[in-house]
């Protein structure tokens, strides 16, 4: 993992909105949890440890497609208000409309086989979806639906 980074465990589990009440230990126990699980069971994070320093991480670029996502997006997503099925279905929206797909003219069941999402939390999450104003971004097509 040459091309990564330091992670201070502390700094993340802030800005994770882990409760400010609790002590640095209990803060990088579970910040280890999720980078662990991020790493080991997503392989979206290659990860090297050093026993009480920061995390030494490295994104990995995977082979295939890939899907050009404005920063902007992931600000939303990042939102702990957001719904992690919502911010799912924005990135599908927006891979979609790469290809010349709106979203909206897929029916529920070919979304459901597309996303793999549970049909009442794929409804709950294209209501909620219904809901927020659409942010465009610059020269990303369709990303104003």
């Amino acid at each position: 993992a040459a091309d990564g980074f330091f992670v201070n465990l502390e700094s993340l589990g802030d800005a994770l909105g882990l409760p400010a009440g609790w002590d640095d230990t209990a803060v990088r126990r579970q910040v280890i949890k999720t980078v662990r699980k991020l790493s080991r069971v997503y392989r979206a994070l290659e990860v090297q440890w050093v026993h009480g320093a920061d995390a030494w991480v490295a994104l990995p670029v995977t082979p295939g497609p890939t899907l050009e996502v404005p920063v902007a997006l992931l600000e939303q997503a990042a939102s702990p208000q957001e719904n992690s099925a919502v911010s799912y279905l924005r990135l599908k929206r927006l891979d979609l409309a790469q290809q010349g797909i709106a979203l909206e003219t897929l029916r529920t069941r070919d979304l459901v086989a597309l996303t793999g999402l549970h049909r009442p939390r794929l409804k709950s999450a294209l209501r909620a979806l219904a809901g927020y104003k659409a942010v465009p971004f610059p020269g990303v097509p369709g990303s104003d639906r």
